[in-house]
C-alpha cells in the first residue's frame, strides 16, 4: 500500500478532501478546482510583487494546473479574478517582503489544516 506521511494525520486518504473547511470555505471552493492529489503550489504575494505578470506568464506557459495564489490585499485579487488566475483572498496589511514572509507561515498552516500539501515559490 501507500506509505504513511505526516498530512495523513491532519486527513487521511480515505477522507473527502478537502475537509476541515469550517472558517476556511474560501480557501476550500479553490483548491476543490485546482488541487491535485490534494498538492498545490501557491504563490502568496500582494499588488506590489516583483516580477508578479511574469510570473504568472510562465506558470500559464508551463501549464501548471495545480497553482494558486494567495492574494493578501484586494487590489491583487480583483486583478487576478479579471485574468482568470485561481486564487484566495486573505487580507493582510503586510508591507515589504519581510511582512509578506512572516504571515505565510499562518497562511499555509490554513492549507495543512484542510488537507493540502503546498510547494510555496516566491513570484521573483
Amino acid at each position: 500500500g501507500r506509505e504513511e506521511n505526516r498530512l495523513d494525520y491532519s486527513l487521511s486518504w480515505e477522507e473527502d478532501f478537502p475537509s476541515n473547511c469550517e472558517g476556511h470555505e474560501d480557501l476550500c471552493d479553490v483548491l476543490k478546482g485546482t488541487a491535485i492529489n490534494r498538492e498545490v503550489m501557491v504563490a502568496v504575494a500582494n499588488s506590489h510583487a516583483p516580477g508578479l505578470a511574469g510570473f504568472l506568464d510562465s506558470i500559464k506557459r508551463l501549464a501548471i494546473k495545480n497553482f494558486m495564489v494567495v492574494a493578501i490585499d484586494k487590489k491583487l485579487a480583483d486583478q487576478l479574478k479579471r485574468q482568470g488566475v485561481p486564487y484566495y483572498y486573505s487580507e493582510n496589511k503586510a508591507q515589504g517582503n519581510h511582512g509578506v514572509s512572516a504571515q505565510k507561515f499562518g497562511i499555509l498552516k490554513e492549507f495543512i489544516h484542510v488537507g493540502c500539501s503546498v510547494l510555496l515559490t516566491d513570484t521573483d
